[in-house]
């Protein structure tokens, strides 16, 4: 499953995408995944250096491993909560948040979808695959004062902000 970026008009770059191949239900009530199932994150460069932002939606099995690589790469939980009572499978949904270089975030946050894809068990929707308009991304970064980089190698694909000292004032 590819995923497209959208970018808003204010620079922030926002992914999602459902959780699909698992149905669920509800006291016996059966759903559609697409109904409630989907994780989301969003990047957006500021003059303090990018934030991110997101929700994923992760199954029993899943929790430990995606929450462990999360906080080893230094991207915050703020919240592990459930919207529904009596759901089968049993289902959470995790709150992060993360400051600092872009690299390191987009790094940490893969870390922790893929070990959340390790965990799952015959839900080929955990696999992802982020596809980012990265000349998007720069043109709305590049007002800000970050001179950008695409990486090249193992780290392909990913976006590197750096501080400009001299288009802030230096400090």
């Amino acid at each position: 499953m590819g995923v497209a970026a959208t970018t808003t008009a204010d620079g922030v770059v926002r992914v999602g995408w459902p959780r699909t191949a698992v149905a669920f239900h509800v006291d016996g009530l059966a759903f559609r995944p697409a109904m409630g199932l989907k994780t989301w994150a969003a990047f957006q460069a500021t003059p303090h250096g990018t934030r991110l932002m997101g929700d994923t939606v992760v199954f029993e099995d899943e929790v430990n491993a995606a929450l462990d690589a999360a906080l080893t790469s230094g991207i915050e939980v703020t919240a592990l909560h459930n919207h529904m009572l009596g759901e089968s499978p049993a289902i959470f949904f995790t709150h992060f948040w993360g400051k600092g270089p872009a690299l390191k975030l987009a790094r940490g946050l893969r870390g922790a979808l893929d070990a959340q894809r390790g965990a799952a068990k015959g839900d080929p929707s955990a696999a992802y695959e982020l596809a980012l308009d990265f000349d998007r991304m720069e043109a709305q970064v590049a007002p800000l004062g970050f001179p950008q980089a695409r990486t090249e190698g193992a780290g392909a694909g990913l976006w590197k902000f750096e501080k400009n000292d001299r288009a802030s004032g230096g400090s």
